[in-house]
């Protein structure tokens, strides 16, 4: 098993790291896969036709409250956090199977090996609490910038993205990893790396950006 950072469009990116992970390996995605780089929507129909398994980030719950007109986040702020690259790659027209695939992404995904969210959870927060998404929260599990809980689960590691860091950043413990984030900020001309991890291995993979 395999997780992609966040990819924000960065199309040429994608698939230059896709050329360097083993074949044969289901692929993640810690979400934003849209919004601020080039080409969002060829990024979505990649991950679409390779059966990457993205969770619902921030971006693509901001997309869904500019089209359904919720006003959760109020006007301006999806454009203002880079919506526009995103209807500009779609032509302002987002195709029925595409808004599917945005509506059904998950908040979590668990496994043996890992919890993947976006932003993650923070230890004041149950996973319950944390998935409630539709109230502004700046501690659930589309955006929180703060700490990571530690499930105190063997080889059980939070898996995050959202906040950009120059080379991936690890949360310890008694010399033991609880979390990663690998979101190595690929759309930033200042870090501009895409970031993948595998499991059980542990092993980065990282290409610089090309978009």
């Amino acid at each position: 098993m395999v997780i992609i950072g966040d990819i924000h469009g960065c199309i040429k990116s994608l698939k230059k790291l896709l050329s360097i992970i083993p074949k044969d390996r289901e692929i993640y995605s810690v979400g934003d896969l849209i919004d601020r780089g080039p080409d969002p929507k060829s990024v979505v129909s990649l991950c679409r036709d390779q059966g990457i398994r993205p969770v619902m980030g921030n971006h693509e719950h901001l997309l869904l409250d500019y089209l359904d007109g919720s006003s959760l986040y109020g006007p301006g702020v999806f454009m203002a956090n880079g919506g526009q690259s995103t209807l500009l790659s779609y032509g302002h027209k987002i195709s029925g199977d595409h808004l599917d695939f945005f509506s059904t992404l998950p908040l979590y995904i668990e496994t043996k090996y890992f919890f993947l969210s976006h932003a993650g959870i923070h230890p004041s927060m149950t996973i319950e609490k944390a998935c409630d998404v539709n109230k502004r929260n700046a501690l659930n599990i589309l955006w929180n910038r703060g700490r990571l809980a530690n499930f105190r689960k063997p080889q059980v590691i939070q898996v995050i993205g959202h906040s950009p860091v120059t080379k991936p950043l690890k949360y310890r413990s008694n010399d033991e990893t609880y979390g990663i984030n690998i979101d190595t900020g690929c759309v930033y001309p200042a870090m501009g790396k895409l970031t993948a991890i595998s499991f059980p291995e542990r092993q980065i993979y990282q290409v610089a950006c090309e978009d």
